[in-house]
């Protein structure tokens, strides 16, 4: 007998975290992804349940492609792979463990999955090498230890993975360009994006986030609001000092670095565990989430 175990999903403007096989609504899956920030919220809370499956070595990961900015389900066609980032500690390529195609509708499986990863795993989605259109942008969302780490043979992880159209990359660049004078090359330098979540799933404001072991220097995280006619992530041209509820409590790092993430709650009501990452490459947007403890 084999569990299949669905984590958190959050679906957000511009964030959503890995961890749920998304049920949606067809009617809302047929928008092109126009780089422009949406606004709906969707919020599904865990469970576990249990099924009777054929034996085999290793777990699964089965799952969902969802867009960062619009949460359109897809695209199909895109390669998906699970990889280990270990390597990356000594400079070395990440691992790729298995790679797979996704369905027209966008849904994958990766079988026989087997990992000693101790700091996580990435969901990594790319358009595939034989594509002639390049429409994403490369991403990963990041699975932690606790989410995989106690799968035996047989037993299934459903997860959403994330997807980043290539033009909500242009959007991003036009809003960093309004914080510097120095031209923004998102598609170069890679980023961090990430959400503030309370333990069922829904956005957290006034959180702010640090990396103090990132090197050479300490992370400067950027808040995104719920007014990006102003800039996303600047309000009255002033730069956010903290996650906004009402904008899904995202936030992101330009050219993160490998570090020690925390997040911290401004107002006191909520805790969290600090996540090592891995976001380091250039040229490719690690997703992850900070879910704060549940009360007692």
């Amino acid at each position: 007998m084999g569990r299949i175990q669905r984590s958190i999903f959050v679906g957000i403007p511009t964030m959503m975290t890995g961890c749920l096989l998304l049920e949606t609504d067809p009617s809302e899956t047929t928008t092109a992804d126009t780089g422009t920030p949406t606004t709906n919220t969707t919020t599904t809370t865990t469970t576990t349940v249990f099924t009777t499956q054929k034996p085999q070595h290793g777990f699964s990961v089965v799952g969902q492609l969802i867009d960062l900015n619009t949460e359109v389900v897809g695209p199909g066609g895109s390669c998906v792979s699970v990889v280990d980032p270990t390597p990356v500690f000594w400079r070395k390529p990440p691992e790729v463990i298995a790679t797979t195609v996704s369905t027209k509708e966008g849904a994958f499986v990766l079988d026989g999955l087997q990992t000693v990863s101790k700091i996580g795993l990435w969901i990594s989605v790319d358009d595939c090498d034989n594509e002639v259109e390049d429409a994403l942008y490369p991403a990963r969302t990041y699975l932690t230890p606790s989410q995989y780490s106690l799968l035996g043979d047989g037993d299934v992880l459903e997860v959403v993975a994330v997807t980043v159209a290539h033009a909500f990359v242009t959007t991003l660049d036009a809003d960093l360009a309004k914080l510097t004078s120095k031209p923004s090359t998102l598609a170069a330098s890679g980023f961090l994006w990430g959400s503030a979540l309370d333990d069922l799933g829904a956005p957290l404001g006034d959180i702010v986030v640090a990396c103090p072991t990132c090197y050479p220097s300490p992370t400067k995280p950027l808040y995104a609001d719920a007014d990006p006619a102003d800039g996303l992530f600047t309000t009255n041209g002033k730069p956010n000092l903290a996650t906004s509820a009402a904008a899904d409590g995202a936030w992101m790092v330009v050219s993160p670095t490998i570090g020690a993430y925390s997040a911290t709650d401004t107002s006191g009501s909520s805790s969290f565990v600090d996540q090592l990452v891995v976001a380091e490459e250039p040229g490719f947007a690690v997703i992850v989430s900070f879910v704060a403890q549940p009360p007692g």
